[in-house]
């Protein structure tokens, strides 16, 4: 088989990274070359494993830019990031496509990255997505109610005429909807139907599930030493794996409210508490951190989770992939409207609970993971792991097969 050249973009975060990053990794297995951009710090593992990191280059930054964590749909999420003003929307995909260009790829996989999606379109190969439910056609809103009203729908038009001006300029077909035009040739979805529902009716394109896909670090780093000897469960000594991500997200504070809750309800007792933030410093927060908690800024999640009785996160797709290959039982903050949206999901499929960050108090998380490590939650995660295992998606290397077939 010829060796080809396979162009990942991705928006920021770890939980991007956890579901391309073993792809890469059977992909290049198979023989390809891949490159990859991605904001903020998120890239370092997949540079740290040889993959090429392509940089961004710097373009003034869109007009109107406000953060709301409540937003409705994925439309409304990209007016947020600045999609809606047509001068960054140009300036951005212009700039990427002439960083990516002579990397000369063969095939572009995009996750949520508008810019990657033109890059495939204007070098005429193919496109395949990688998605959560809400930003394919046919996905559910993370706010239904919010998305059908006028202000949202305004600003999800706005990003598509913006695409359209840019597709204009170089000739290329007009997008009806930009979910369409990051849906490509083929939509692989890592997770699993109950969790992400998606109408193929709305698709014109093939689309296919295949499972939990989270990256797998077997590396130690960050682990307390007593989790390295037993795994959880240990009679009378119980072990609760907090992720928070970023502290503070676009000057609103997310994860530094996790952090500090958990500290209060949860420090010095006998419960051992590892606390990460994905790469992300403390930021400021100047907690005391007790004696019975561990801090560190980065941690493999799956090894963390797997000798953990509770994962406290903040309802990211990728810790919810986590839990559900892991079989533990999760206690959500979310701290946006698409964090709710999963966490909202996985307590409905039993993988865990729900509590609003404008609702949480250290007694009630106290109580809260008491209940749950009381009342039978670690057994139904497992359940619904074992469950999902059965069902053989496939998980990263089916989703390799799919993409090495278009090339």
């Amino acid at each position: 088989m010829k060796k080809k050249r396979i162009f990942i973009g991705m928006m920021a975060g770890m939980g991007r990274v956890n579901r391309c990053l073993p792809i890469a990794l059977k992909l290049r297995d198979m023989g390809h070359e891949v490159a990859f951009t991605i904001w903020g710090n998120a890239g370092a593992a997949m540079e740290k494993l040889g993959f090429e990191a392509i940089p961004i280059p710097p373009i003034p930054e869109p007009k109107g830019q406000t953060f709301d964590p409540d937003f409705a749909d994925f439309h409304q999420f990209l007016a947020m990031m600045g999609y809606a003003d047509p001068v960054y929307m140009k300036n951005e995909l212009e700039s990427r496509l002439g960083a990516t260009s002579a990397f000369k790829p063969d095939l572009v996989l995009t996750d949520s990255s508008l810019s990657a999606a033109f890059i495939a379109r204007k070098l005429g190969i193919p496109l395949v997505s990688i998605h959560q439910s809400c930003s394919l056609p046919g996905g559910v809103p993370f706010n239904p109610e919010a998305a059908a009203r006028p202000i949202e729908n305004g600003a999800g038009n706005a990003v598509t005429v913006a695409l359209n001006e840019t597709l204009a300029l170089h000739g290329l077909e007009q997008s009806d909807n930009v979910l369409t035009f990051l849906a490509g040739d083929l939509a692989i979805v890592p997770s699993i139907p109950e969790f992400d529902p998606v109408d193929p009716r709305a698709l014109s394109i093939p689309l296919e599930y295949v499972g939990p896909i989270v990256w797998r670090d077997d590396s130690v780093a960050g682990l307390p030493p007593s989790w390295l000897a037993e795994e959880r469960s240990i009679a009378g000594k119980r072990r609760v794996f907090v992720y928070t991500s970023r502290l503070v997200e676009w000057g609103v504070e997310s994860g530094g409210h996790i952090f500090r809750e958990v500290v209060h309800a949860l420090g010095h007792t006998s419960t051992e508490i590892l606390i990460a933030t994905g790469f992300n410093p403390l930021e400021g927060d100047q907690e005391k951190i007790p004696p019975n908690v561990s801090f560190a800024t980065y941690v493999s999640g799956v090894m963390a989770a797997e000798r953990s009785d509770i994962m406290i996160h903040h309802g990211g797709h990728g810790s919810c992939m986590t839990t559900l290959l892991t079989g533990t039982p999760s206690l959500m903050i979310p701290t946006w409207a698409e964090r709710e949206f999963n966490a909202r999901q996985l307590q409905h499929i039993g993988g865990g609970c729900m509590i609003r960050p404008n609702e949480m108090t250290g007694q009630r998380l106290a109580e809260t993971v008491d209940t749950m490590l009381s009342g039978g939650a670690l057994e139904q995660a497992q359940t619904l792991r074992d469950s999902i295992a059965s069902r053989h998606y496939g998980g990263a290397e089916r989703a390799a097969a799919l993409i090495n077939g278009l090339l």
